[in-house]
């Protein structure tokens, strides 16, 4: 599988957009794409007696209005991307997957963090290995949380032409559906820290974006299955939020990894399935890729905030760099290393020295 760079571009662009940068790339339109993306409304999303909703032709002299797109992104070169995780979701976040040890860990150590009482959490995360995931993680004491998915009535071997293809739907069900928690648990965090309104508005944007990205994945779900899906309870959603002296540095480290890198991923994963997955639910994908990329550079804004407001954070940013493009696969790094000088001068020395 291939993954366009002009998911660079895009959340370049959107990053200037949202105010993160004084400057940002031009994107280069891509004749051979439209030239805009719709947000669907709720009409839109497909059932599974609706026919398959198609993006609108839209009028080229209208003066643009809103961000980016990524029909507008850069179409460079392209690169490999590694296989998707096909681990239950449950066991991985979007950036580091899950180990109870080093043995769990591909040439890489397992880091687990500490309670305030100081006993060691039964999981850590595989620093550096990187795994691209749909939305944002919903963590909670470095245990990923996502809310069982399951069809109202059992699917039979036999119903449907590929049941890789359903469990991947349902996959991206949870997946989506926990991103609400995350976002809503970020704004909360945010408003405590002090967070600008600009800030909590594009969050609490994302959270919607994450609600109407788990009803389109859901109305799929259903219409290729022909069946209902029904969501579980997530109880971690309530989990008590982080506090005291490592709330800052445990927030900052959440939104690079779940958000800067995840996110980035999460886009380029969507926009190469918008080129290339099933012809039906293409424009489904391309929607997403534009979204993910928005919420990446929403990330990187996050990060840029919560360095200026707390400048000691920058040891922390200088670590998460430093760690990210020492285990990083060659095709995430082409992604991110655009991205990352984003985060300052001093972010742009660490990625130049790696």
């Amino acid at each position: 599988m291939a993954i366009s760079s002009r998911t660079t571009a895009l959340v370049l662009a959107h990053f200037a957009f949202l105010g993160g940068c004084k400057s940002a790339p031009s994107p280069v339109p891509d004749e051979n794409l439209p030239r805009t993306i719709p947000s669907p409304s709720a009409a839109d999303v497909p059932t599974a007696a609706d026919p398959v909703p198609t993006a609108p032709t839209a009028d080229p002299n209208a003066a643009p209005t809103a961000p980016p797109t990524a029909a507008v992104a850069t179409a460079t070169a392209t690169v490999t991307a590694p296989p998707v995780a096909t681990a239950p979701a449950a066991e991985r976040d979007p950036t580091y997957v899950v180990c109870a040890s080093d043995a769990d860990c591909d040439r890489v150590r397992c880091q687990k963090t500490r309670a305030k009482d100081g006993t060691l959490a039964k999981t850590g995360r595989c620093i550096g290995v990187v795994q691209p995931t749909r939305g944002r993680a919903l963590l909670v004491d470095d245990d990923v949380h996502v809310a069982k998915v399951v069809p109202a009535s059992p699917i039979r071997p036999g119903d449907l032409p590929s049941n890789a293809r359903v469990d991947a739907l349902l996959r991206e069900v949870a997946e989506e559906h926990a991103s609400i928690a995350a976002f809503a648990r970020t704004t909360c965090e945010l408003m405590a820290l002090g967070a600008p309104l600009s800030l909590l508005r594009e969050t609490a944007r994302a959270l919607a974006d994450e609600v109407e990205h788990t009803e389109r994945t859901v109305a799929w779900a259903t219409r290729i299955t022909g069946k209902s899906v029904t969501i579980a309870a997530l109880p971690a959603a309530a989990a008590p939020l982080r506090e005291g002296p490592t709330q800052v540095e445990a927030l900052f480290r959440d939104v690079f990894r779940g958000g800067a890198v995840g996110e980035t991923l999460a886009a380029a994963l969507a926009d190469e399935e918008s080129l290339r997955g099933p012809e039906e639910m293409r424009e489904h994908y391309r929607v997403l890729a534009d979204d993910e990329a928005r919420h990446a550079a929403l990330a990187f804004t996050t990060l840029r905030w919560l360095l200026d407001t707390h400048p000691t954070l920058a040891a922390v940013r200088d670590e998460e760099i430093a760690s990210f493009l020492a285990n990083a696969t060659a095709d995430h790094r082409a992604l991110l290393v655009p991205l990352l000088p984003a985060l300052g001068h001093h972010a742009a020395a660490v990625v130049a020295q790696a």
